[in-house]
């Protein structure tokens, strides 16, 4: 695994090409207010997972997100996959959790199936340094949700439209 920073555009993009010399995946987490850095990522991408709380401010911020990936694929002059991933969502029993998937929908912005839920084990990895397959009992089922992710968009990496 190679770890490498960048956040100007140009370098971005410089650091993927390099990369997909020597790696089979590239993952690129490029931060939520900084447009060019997103563009750079979404001009180099294969596919887009965009996550996002359950909160109207997050959703339009991810809105905003998939502006610029309808953007990238009129440069592109390609479809580029794009998948929001709903985080930190409640219970379904939730009006917030079924309002996010309203306000997403309404947003014509494409949702992953799988979500992860607000766990402390996910809120607590970064800070322990690890990963939640790493953290026990505690951690099955934040680690459960993310095999499903991880399942799901593999499946999209194949040309699915789900699992």
């Amino acid at each position: 695994m190679t770890i490498v920073t960048e956040s100007g555009p140009d370098a971005i993009i410089e650091q993927a090409q390099h990369l997909r010399e020597t790696h089979d995946f590239i993952i690129g987490d490029g931060p939520a207010n900084l447009a060019e850095a997103t563009r750079a990522l979404l001009l180099v991408a294969d596919l887009a997972i965009v996550p996002c709380g359950a909160t109207l401010p997050e959703l339009e911020a991810a809105a905003q997100t998939f502006r610029i990936l309808r953007s990238a694929q009129m440069v592109r002059l390609q479809t580029l996959p794009g998948r929001l991933v709903l985080n930190r969502l409640r219970s379904d029993r939730y009006v917030l959790t079924r309002e996010s998937r309203k306000a997403a929908e309404s947003l014509g912005v494409p949702l992953c199936q799988s979500v992860l839920r607000l766990r402390e084990a996910l809120a607590d990895s970064p800070g322990q340094r690890s990963l939640v397959w790493r953290m026990g009992r505690r951690a099955k089922e934040a680690a459960g949700e993310m095999d499903a992710l991880l399942k799901e968009i593999r499946s999209y990496e194949h040309g699915a439209t789900h699992c």
